[in-house]
């Protein structure tokens, strides 16, 4: 006699310990299965394709949130060249804060990491993406990505 398990559309709800017995007249067994169910990461927020402008000599700020299971690791990314706090003095990143959250489906972890520009100057306009990775096999990465203007102010030379 054989007996299948099988669990249509795994839910994180459906995460944990299955255990089958067998029994007749002489004996019983049973064996643990344990299932974890991935959750491919999903980007809450920034918006997609959005433009936002800013002056220049301001501090900016952009939070990037994401879900999934694992919990996602969010890097960011300006014009292409991945950023981070070592390589530029004025750029700095916030340690990656997670929490768990309920829905429907069960707990999922949320992830934000917060980009600050010190100061912002021309060179730091063009185009961010925040890109969210959790290593699942059906689609590790998911991206968002917005483009950031600094507004410089008018300057005359020579008389």
């Amino acid at each position: 006699l054989m007996s299948n398990l099988t669990i249509e559309s795994a839910q994180p709800s459906d995460a944990g310990d299955y255990t089958c017995v067998a029994e007749n007249e002489v004996s019983s067994t049973s064996a643990t299965a344990t299932l974890v169910v991935h959750v491919v990461p999903s980007i809450t927020f920034p918006p997609d394709g959005h433009t936002f402008y800013t002056n220049e000599f301001t501090p900016v700020m952009f939070q990037c949130t994401a879900t999934g299971i694992p919990a996602p690791e969010i890097s960011w990314y300006r014009n292409g060249t991945v950023l981070n706090d070592s390589t530029d003095a004025h750029v700095s990143l916030s340690e990656a804060s997670v929490s768990m959250f309920a829905t429907d489906g069960g707990n999922v972890s949320q992830v934000s990491r917060t980009l600050t520009l010190d100061n912002a100057t021309d060179s730091d306009s063009g185009n961010y993406t925040c890109v969210a990775d959790n290593g699942n096999a059906v689609q590790p990465s998911v991206s968002q990505e917005f483009e950031l203007f600094v507004r410089v102010a008018p300057n005359i030379t020579g008389a």
